[in-house]
């Protein structure tokens, strides 16, 4: 694992720019941080104060160059719900181990699918999985 320090002004990587990533990059913005915000084209509508980055991050190379002097990687990326299974493990572990080596804090937007239902009660990390749908098969393998 990387010894790098983030410099403080450095910015904070939303990788994805749906509709999460979008938000989130704005608030982002709002709360006074500098933003790049990700995808493969960049060629989202322009929001002020935001660096758009063209990247695959479900390359090793892409994903180190969407992430490079971040001090803190927002993952948002996701993918059509077709694809989940046999695309989303490798984009995981691309970007978790760019994030590693830079240094940088991660923070991901995952899904809910394993948990299943949960009648009300409170999730937290130690909730198991229990869903009974084939959605939990994509999350056990990322």
């Amino acid at each position: 694992m990387s010894t790098a320090t983030p410099q403080p002004h450095a910015p904070h990587v939303v990788l994805g720019s749906g509709p999460a990533g979008t938000a989130l990059a704005r608030e982002l913005v709002h709360r006074g941080h500098p933003v790049r915000l990700v995808d493969r084209r960049a060629d989202g509508p322009a929001i002020e104060g935001v660096e758009r980055f063209a990247a695959d991050v479900g390359t090793a190379d892409g994903a180190r160059a969407a992430i490079r002097d971040a001090a803190v990687v927002y993952h948002c990326v996701n993918v059509a719900y077709h694809l989940q299974v046999d695309v989303m493990p490798r984009v995981q572990q691309v970007v978790l181990a760019a994030v590693e080596a830079s240094g940088a804090r991660l923070a991901v937007l995952d899904t809910l699918y394993p948990y299943g239902e949960t009648g009300g009660a409170v999730m937290t990390e130690d909730s198991p999985w229990k869903s009974r749908s084939t959605r939990r098969a994509a999350g056990c393998r990322t």
